[in-house]
């Protein structure tokens, strides 16, 4: 790879990391509107986020040894990443349906509610 190549590449693996904390700052906010409360919210998306990482760096070890050139599988696997992180608001959307059910079996039972989704603060905005 030659030196320019190289230094953008590490400047888009930069902006790659920035976009991933402001993700995760993003589905706070908008985790708040569904589990009612700031610590629910960012418990789940820093516990989401480590074991993405995680089972990544895993699956990446394996298939990254293998792949003929394995900064285009980095870039299609960002790209991927970009569209499903589009798609997170349109997916707790449609997610709040099944939220709703799981608050209402629940009743007035705390761990339950915890366990299941959070704790929903009222009605999801709409």
């Amino acid at each position: 790879m030659t030196r320019g190549r190289r230094l953008a590449f590490l400047c888009l693996f930069f902006v790659s990391g920035a976009c991933g904390l402001i993700y995760e700052i993003v589905w706070s906010r908008l985790l708040v509107f569904v589990f009612g409360g700031t610590t629910f919210a960012i418990s789940t998306v820093l516990g989401c986020f480590m074991s993405g990482l995680a089972l990544g760096s895993w699956l990446a070890g394996r298939w990254s040894a293998k792949a003929k050139r394995p900064e285009r599988l980095y870039g299609i696997l960002e790209l991927c990443i970009g569209v499903y992180c589009l798609f997170i608001p349109f997916l707790l959307d449609a997610a709040l349906p099944a939220y709703r059910w799981l608050a209402h079996l629940s009743g007035d039972s705390f761990a339950l509610l915890t366990a299941a989704c959070g704790i929903p603060s009222g009605p999801p905005p709409h």
